[in-house]
């Protein structure tokens, strides 16, 4: 895999990165189909997504630099040191707080877009 996929001089597409962004629109799409299936509404969907991604990269981000013991400006924006425990510990507060102030019913929404 390379690492790199395009350069565009300070701006680079990492494969990492291509491949969340991936990942977040087919979970997008098919929470969508699913919360509509489920008689619920999809409409919340996005900001759904939204929030666990960016919930997920912050907590990510906070817990690996918490875990080196340096909390930097530096280290938050660099482009290595994301801790999975992190990411999930900040994409599950994010996504409760956004289905918490949606119409759905917070366990069926949790419930399918968990599936997805």
């Amino acid at each position: 895999m390379y690492p790199t996929l395009i350069d565009f001089g300070p701006i680079a597409i990492h494969s990492f990165g291509l491949m969340m962004a991936l990942g977040f629109l087919a979970v997008f799409l098919i929470s969508q189909r699913d919360l509509a299936r489920k008689g619920l509404d999809p409409r919340p969907t996005s900001s759904i997504i939204f929030a666990a991604a960016v919930g997920g990269i912050i907590g990510a981000k906070l817990y690996s630099a918490l875990q080196d013991g340096r909390i930097e400006i530096a280290e938050l924006v660099s482009n290595s040191g994301i801790v999975w425990y992190g990411g999930l510990i900040g994409a599950l507060a994010a996504v409760l707080f956004v289905i918490h102030r949606s119409p759905n019913p917070i366990l069926p929404t949790i419930d399918t877009i968990g599936m997805a």
